[in-house]
């Protein structure tokens, strides 16, 4: 596998793997990679940094403040890096957020699975208690439940695929 980081035409810059850099190519040519915040398929590699690693002999030294004075409670600190804030998120990062996005929820919220639709409308219309809820539905269901003013958003990753293609 390797590596890439790529840039569409506006700018937008992100990261890709691929089996080679032959796939790289062939992906290119034909237009089959998209980025991933605006669906531009006119895509080049951008500049990357080089992967280096440190010498196996180096020591690396991390700097420890500690809380409130007590020698016990010891935090490493580094700087802070300085963020362009208009500059698009990696898309390495951005899937790390959505994942940990995805973890909140299951741990945070009850599975209803295929009732969800049922089960949100419930809630939306006072038939239930509120409560946090997650689950399945088709795509038909979530445009029905957009219509009726019940505001979805979708998971990241879904682990039962089967039911999205419905």
């Amino acid at each position: 596998m390797i590596v890439f980081d790529l840039q569409c035409k506006n700018a937008h810059v992100f990261e890709a793997w691929f089996g080679s850099s032959a796939d790289y190519d062939s992906q290119q040519a034909t237009h089959r990679i998209g980025c991933p915040y605006c669906d531009n398929t006119e895509i080049e590699k951008a500049v990357m940094a080089p992967n280096v690693s440190a010498k196996g002999n180096q020591r690396v030294l991390k700097p420890t403040a500690t809380l409130d004075n007590t020698d016990d409670v010891k935090l490493p600190l580094a700087p802070a890096p300085k963020v362009d804030p208009t500059a698009p998120v990696p898309f390495k990062q951005l899937m790390e957020m959505a994942a940990a996005f995805q973890a909140h929820v299951e741990a945070s919220h009850e599975d209803v699975g295929d009732a969800f639709p049922e089960e949100v409308r419930k809630i939306h219309y006072g038939e239930s208690d509120a409560k946090p809820i997650y689950g399945l539905a088709t795509r038909e269901e979530a445009a029905e439940l957009h219509e009726e003013g019940i505001e979805l958003m979708p998971m990241p990753f879904q682990r039962r695929r089967k039911r999205l293609d419905g």
